[in-house]
Parts: structure tokens; sequence; C-alpha cells
């Protein structure tokens, strides 16, 4: 059974050319008329459907590569999956320290950090605590309490966080951290990593975020579209031609209400969920970027948000507001 409430669900982009739909795990390789072979790799990871796929002249290469990349997937999630008590953050969450994580862990949290950091505290991984308190209520059919939020509350603090190799301790009881808000664009960033280093240049992963390399197997660029916050099914644009890792965060992922007030992404600082922005969707090369500050976004606001985009280098940036107006940054490559 899939627990799609800690994992971010798979309804945000509508694919476009590219991507793949499966149960299990599906192995396949086929010709094409630019006469590269072109493999996949499709199952479940991170409570959705993760699709893998690439293409390159030496079948034996493609397959070796896309089971490395498979494996990077599988290592994420046994560092950072809240579903799995083995996983590393299950046991540093339930201990409230950890000695000699797995260098996965320490990585996509010291990244989550520095996200924290970049954007003043939007994105703060401290919050699973308050998160498990909105969460407990709405599956008993009642609305959290103002001392359950406040007690949870206070416990939220990305500063209050030691990490090293050694030790990854918190330094408060209760505390407790979500990575889910960074995790598959952390993933699809390792993935393309490793496909690069077998010498796969061209490639399109769907990890629950959009990471491609290279071209289509056609020799086109790679197409995704930007789903449609209201219109399950639609879609509000494609991004094209596409490059580098691609993830949107949104108020209709999980939602505790019926319009859309509150829902799985939280103000670290109000305690509540944002109240302007209905989506959000970053284009970076970096995976845990494009998905962290996607996260981060929902919470900042629109005019923050563009103005921090446009800031980073190889970073842009498409919100859409509860109202429906969209706004992004000049590079971002909607069609």
């Amino acid at each position: 059974m899939i627990d799609r409430t800690l994992w971010k669900p798979s309804r945000r982009q509508v694919l476009i050319a590219g991507g793949l739909v499966g149960a299990g795990i599906g192995v396949g390789t086929i010709f094409n008329a630019a006469n590269l072979k072109t493999a996949q790799r499709s199952g479940i990871a991170f409570g959705t459907t993760v699709s893998l796929k690439a293409n390159h002249a030496d079948a034996t290469q493609l397959d070796t590569a896309l089971d490395a990349a498979w494996r990077e997937i599988t290592e994420v999630e046994k560092a950072a999956s809240l579903f799995r008590a083995e996983s590393a953050l299950s046991q540093l969450n339930s201990a409230g320290f950890i000695d000699n994580p797995c260098v996965t862990l320490v990585q996509m949290l010291k990244d989550a950090l520095d996200i924290a950091r970049l954007t003043d505290g939007a994105f703060d991984p401290t919050v699973q605590p308050l998160w498990r308190v909105y969460a407990d209520a709405f599956a008993a059919g009642r609305a959290a309490t103002a001392d359950e939020i406040a007690t949870a509350s206070a416990l939220i603090g990305w500063h209050d966080i030691d990490v090293s190799q050694k030790r990854i301790q918190f330094a408060r009881p209760g505390m407790a951290l979500t990575l889910n808000g960074i995790a598959q664009g952390f993933a699809t960033g390792r993935c393309l990593a490793i496909l690069k280093v077998h010498g796969i240049e061209n490639a399109f992963l769907n990890t629950g975020e959009i990471g491609v390399a290279g071209k289509r197997d056609d020799r086109s660029s790679w197409t995704a579209a930007i789903a449609d916050p209201r219109h399950p099914g639609d879609y509000v644009g494609l991004a094209q031609p596409l490059s580098g890792i691609l993830a949107t965060s949104g108020d209709y992922a999980t939602v505790w209400s019926d319009d859309f007030s509150h829902h799985h992404i939280l103000d670290p600082q109000t305690h509540r969920s944002p109240t302007e922005t209905a989506s959000v969707s970053v284009l970076a090369q970096s995976g845990g970027m494009a998905d962290g500050l996607a996260t981060a976004m929902m919470v900042m606001g629109p005019e923050k948000s563009l103005a921090l985009a446009r800031r980073l280098s190889g970073v842009e940036a498409l919100i859409v507001t509860k109202a429906g107006k969209q706004s992004k940054t000049d590079g971002f490559p909607l069609a």
C-alpha cells in the first residue's frame, strides 16, 4: 500500500513527450530511427510511479546506467522516507539523533538547510511536528486546535539541528524532520548525474519531479506541461524546450479543505497554509534546489519569489495564484 500523505503526490505535471506510466518495475528496450536504443525503468517510489527513460547507441551501457540510476532512487528512499520505519530519517526522528548517518541523508539535510537559509526560513524541514498535527486532525475529521498548533510550532527551527558526518542531532526533544520538500528533486538530480557518469547524454526522468538531459530519441527537445492547479488533467502551459530539473509544488496535492485554504504546505512563521499561491514551478540545474525552492516559494508569495529567482543564477520560476494569475521570470520556457 502506498501512503500518499508522506510523499508529494504525482498530479503536478501533465507529461507531454517523454513520460512513462506503469505500476511495478518495468524494463524495456526499443530501437528508433536515429539508430539509438531507448530503454526505460518504471516502478513505485516516493508514493508515486517513477520512470526513467534514456537512449544510447550501446544497449548494454544504457542498461547498466539505468540500473545504477534506479539504485540512487532506492538510496534516497532508504535515507529519507517517513513511511519506512527503518529509514535513516525515521530513526533520527524517533531518537532525536543518529550516529554515523548515511552520506545521502547528510547531503540532503545540508541542501535543505542551505535552502532554509537562502529563503529566510520559508523552507524549513523541521515543520514535521506541525504537519503531523494538521494531518492527524484532518484524518480524524476535525480542525487542529490552537493548543496543538502552538505546541508543535514551538518545535520548529531549522537553526536547531547539528549536522555532521559523525552525528545529526536535534537541539530539543520532540523535534522532527521532513525532507519531502526536497527528496524527489534531489533524487532526480542524483539520477541525472549517474547517467552522465555512465556516458548517457539523453534522458527523461519522472520521480514526481521532472529531469531531462539532451534530446528525445528523434533529436527534438523534451517538453513537459505545467498542471492547472484547479482543473485536473488540464495544464496552464508547456515548458519547452525543457532542460534541467522542473519541480512543481501546489495547494492541490494534499488538500485538507474544499477551498484549498488548508493543505500540506505550511508557512513556518504563520503556522498555517499560505494564502496567496496555488502552484509554483521552478526550473534549475540542481534537483534539490528546484524542489526546495518550489516549496519555499509557495510560502513566500509571487513578488518575493520572483525577486529571489532573478537573483539566482540558472533558476527560473512560474507562479500561479489562487485567483489564476500567472507570473514568471523572463527565462522560464513557457509556450
